[in-house]
């Protein structure tokens, strides 16, 4: 009987084939566990990137008004919000049963989705809809977020993740026109809730039970006097961060509808907002090349007076080249201002671990109570003042910065 003459060895300096085998097995699981991350991210923030034109298409077919649009847009914010801050606390715990939170989020966001025409008639119950959504929304986030600390070197794949709803927006809003004309309010309720099922499909790679968080890092001892103005200076700059998100998103809601009543084309208007959308990326790249370079302090005083000049351009509207204009350079300062609020609350603060925890609930604060106060500035269409008012909101989180510099240990 001939044999091999190169037979494979047990073990080398690689690893034996089973070694080999185990390796590759486990690189399969990394990447169906990544890909899961994404779509349930996609499914998740489905709502929220495409809300420029689901508001838009509301005011269309069902002839809501700016207020009622804006509540529909703050409740599911404040849905998502809630069941965010509500997972922090428990879905890290070791043993919580990730996969099952996924499978039990995507099958009820699925069936909310394809239940919420049936509500376009009663706005009281559509909002109870867009709320409960909004809660499977924020709980799918978190389940996402909390799978990623199982996915060895996971830094482009967190870079991905938050980026996806910008690419979901970039994608789908230029269709959004087409898709109203063709299948009408409905139709973008029901992609939502398909998004879920092919998540569904995926959910098999999402670990069991989550891991055992690390232990957080004890604070460093600070002298008594030193810690009160580390906590006012705290303070203001979180109240900045709710103030500047309370600016972006109010309005940002709107920028579709802001472009029709100003006479755009839906397809015209939609291709600016998914312009601006996909302008909110380069505002990451940005930022990851530059916070190690630039001082957060003067960077945010003049991020802010350039958000405030954009939203003002958003007054002449009816030039098209305006108007798309001032939606990209807002959306890249957006995405571009946020890390340095960061490192301010860094520098002030030695509890990192929970000064960021209260960074994103201000953040997602902000954002789920904007739309509903721009809603109720706007009157008859006119979103002069709105416009306005938000350019001041932005100057305002600016002064609000400033002065936090004389209340901590602040250096810039």
């Amino acid at each position: 009987m001939l044999h091999d003459a190169n037979p494979i060895p047990e073990t080398s300096e690689g690893g034996g084939p089973r070694e080999v085998q185990s390796r590759a097995g486990k690189s399969k699981v990394q990447i169906g566990l990544s890909v899961a991350i994404l779509a349930a991210g996609i499914a998740g923030n489905a709502d929220i990137a495409l809300s420029p034109l689901l508001l838009s298409g509301m005011a269309q077919f069902l002839h809501f008004n700016d207020r009622v649009l804006g509540e529909l847009a703050s409740i599911s914010s404040i849905g998502s919000s809630l069941a965010t801050v509500a997972a922090l606390f428990v879905m890290h715990r070791k043993g919580w049963p990730l996969r099952l939170t996924a499978i039990v989020c995507l099958c009820a966001y699925a069936v909310i989705n394809l239940a919420i025409p049936s509500f376009f008639d009663n706005p009281m119950l559509l909002l109870a809809a867009i709320f409960l959504g909004g809660c499977c929304s924020g709980l799918l986030w978190a389940v996402a977020v909390t799978a990623q600390a199982t996915v060895h070197g996971n830094e482009r794949l967190i870079a991905i993740f938050y980026g996806t709803p910008y690419l979901t927006g970039l994608v789908f809003q230029p269709m959004m026109p087409f898709v109203f004309a063709r299948w009408g309010l409905p139709a973008p309720y029901f992609g939502i809730a398909g998004a879920c099922v092919l998540s569904l499909l995926l959910v098999r790679f999402f670990p069991a039970r989550a891991v055992e968080a690390a232990a957080p890092e004890r604070e460093e001892g600070t002298a008594g006097g030193a810690r009160r103005g580390s906590f006012i200076g705290i303070g203001i700059v979180l109240l900045a961060l709710f103030v500047q998100y309370c600016a972006n998103s109010g309005i940002w809601v709107y920028f579709d509808r802001i472009g029709r009543l100003a006479g755009h084309t839906p397809q015209a208007s939609a291709n600016a907002v998914a312009l601006g959308v996909g302008m909110a990326l380069v505002g990451t790249m940005l930022a990851t090349v530059l916070t190690v370079r630039l001082r957060p302090l003067p960077t945010i005083l003049i991020i802010s007076a350039v958000m405030a000049l954009a939203t003002l351009g958003l007054l002449e509207a009816g030039n098209y080249v305006l108007f798309a204009g001032s939606i990209s350079l807002f959306n890249v300062m957006i995405t571009f201002i946020t890390p340095f609020f960061f490192i301010l609350l860094n520098r002030i603060s030695t509890a990192r671990g929970r000064v960021a925890l209260a960074a994103n609930i201000c953040m997602m604060g902000g954002f789920a109570l904007g739309p509903a106060l721009v809603g109720r500035i706007v009157e008859g269409g006119d979103f002069s003042s709105a416009i306005i008012v938000t350019a001041v909101a932005f100057l305002v989180s600016a002064v609000l910065v400033v002065a936090s510099s004389g209340s901590g240990r602040l250096r810039s």
